[in-house]
């Protein structure tokens, strides 16, 4: 719907008069002098507009679109604003057949047209029809055939072309409602672990004088019978200097060894918190670059790889669980696929989606034998090569998984990327590591450019589901 747009539900009385039952928009006397959309208000048409309709145009009033313009969209504001009861959709449908017709936009054409479709609807000649994006999703419907799309279905009635719609619509907006959620929740745990690791900076500094403490405490034992009691510092020969003065400051109340014992218990204190420090450290940098991994997958915002990266956060406790268990009770989600393509040699090159998928796919679909490559020190998609029965995988079909690894990467918008090749068999994954995530030797490194031609070659050679299935 426009921004002025509005869907009024009304009555039909025995005496001709029409009773609002309700709209979806209600609009009261102080909104509009012109007429109120309210519940049990008699139900007065919109201001008439300064448009004729189909029947009483005539090809002069079609003389503000340009011929050489073809359907363009002044072509179709300059019909739309001329003839009642159309949009951008009809009169991009009336230039089209005008054209088709007669090979330009002619007023003429552009007024035969009009005539002939208005009457193929009237007269039920036009089925209704859906307009098709590249990936068959629903975009618009119409009356008609919308064959000024390159695709478009055809549908036995105007309510099945607008409940398709309508499904279609609603996909996309759940599709982009939820790659915008997932993506600001990555961000903002990122956000969060970054600034952990800073605080954890801060105080790893702070624990640092570890090591100056124990030494105090050792030369503090060594010459406590030098150490008048009572005193708040004194300064020792430090025997692990050169016997270069040493000061150390006491607590007066305490004698030489129990101030040893205190410094002995803050050095043990602080080394032990520099060991949790530096654990704490090493696990922020793995969830981050786990998450950056996240990030990574997101890039393919299919509602199905959607789904899979909402569950996968989830079991991570990066994303609390929704329960989306409906009258069926519980169902086990549907496992994704990871894209498959067919190399120059005839070789599968498979490529992770997410990192649920690259798990699956290193770790539990992929033969020993097979190749599998990563981008070298980023986050990026596991690849597979399926060997099958060769003995050796041809060159060209490596460069060409290694293409496709540095694309499905962080580095795809880079040159000379590094791009690591060894053999399933030489990857593992650390026990209780996150989903992704993998260790591996006996590697040998391509450097490749992901240029745009070239993955465009590889991925037009895309299997379909069933050869996935059926190559191993």
């Amino acid at each position: 719907m426009g921004r002025h747009s509005n869907i009024v539900l009304v009555e039909e009385r025995t005496d001709g008069s029409r009773l609002i039952i309700d709209s979806a928009v209600r609009v009261s006397e102080e909104m509009s002098r012109y007429r109120a959309v309210l519940p049990g208000v008699p139900y007065l048409p919109p201001p008439p507009q300064r448009k004729k309709p189909v029947e009483q145009c005539a090809p002069e009033d079609f003389l503000g679109v340009d011929p050489s313009a073809g359907t363009s969209r002044a072509n179709q504001m300059a019909i739309v604003e001329k003839l009642a009861g159309t949009g951008p959709v009809t009169a991009r449908e009336i230039l089209h057949r005008a054209i088709a017709r007669t090979g330009s936009a002619e007023p003429t054409s552009i007024h035969r047209a009009a005539l002939d479709l208005a009457a193929a609807v009237d007269e039920g000649r036009e089925p209704a029809s859906v307009g098709l994006d590249d990936v068959g999703r629903a975009v618009e419907c119409a009356p008609f055939r919308l064959t000024s799309r390159a695709r478009f279905a055809e549908c036995e009635t105007m309510s099945e072309a607008i409940r398709w719609l309508f499904a279609d619509t609603g996909e996309s907006l759940r599709q982009s409602r939820l790659a915008r959620e997932l993506e600001r929740t990555v961000r903002e745990h990122m956000d969060r672990l970054r600034g952990k690791l800073v605080r954890l900076e801060q105080e790893w500094e702070d624990a640092e004088a570890e090591e100056e403490l124990r030494i105090k405490a050792e030369v503090l034992t060594a010459y406590a019978h030098e150490v008048p009691r009572g005193a708040s510092e004194v300064e020792l020969p430090n025997y692990y200097d050169d016997n270069r003065p040493l000061r150390i400051e006491l607590d007066p109340a305490l004698d030489a060894i129990a101030n040893a014992q205190r410094l002995f218990r803050m050095a043990a204190k602080r080394k032990r918190a520099r060991q949790w420090i530096e654990a704490e450290r090493e696990n922020t940098l793995r969830d981050l670059r786990y998450l950056e991994d996240v990030l990574q997958a997101l890039g393919d915002t299919s509602l199905e790889n959607l789904e899979e990266v909402r569950r996968e956060l989830e079991a991570q406790g990066f994303l609390a669980r929704t329960n989306r268990r409906g009258t069926g009770g519980k169902r086990r989600a549907t496992e994704s696929e990871p894209h498959a393509f067919r190399s120059s040699d005839g070789f599968v090159i498979r490529v992770g989606r997410n990192n649920v998928q690259n798990d699956r796919l290193t770790f539990r679909k992929a033969d020993k034998r097979d190749l599998w490559l990563h981008v070298k020190d980023a986050p990026g998609s596991h690849v597979v090569i399926e060997r099958g029965q060769a003995d050796e995988i041809p060159e060209r079909t490596i460069e060409e998984a290694a293409t496709l690894a540095a694309y499905f990467s962080r580095m795809r918008d880079s040159a000379n990327v590094p791009v690591d090749v060894t053999e399933v068999r030489h990857v593992w994954k650390p026990n209780g590591a996150r989903p992704g995530f993998a260790l591996y030797d006996h590697q040998r490194t391509l450097f490749v450019t992901p240029e745009r031609s070239l993955v465009e070659s590889i991925m037009s050679r895309t299997l379909a589901r069933r050869e996935t299935s059926d190559s191993r």
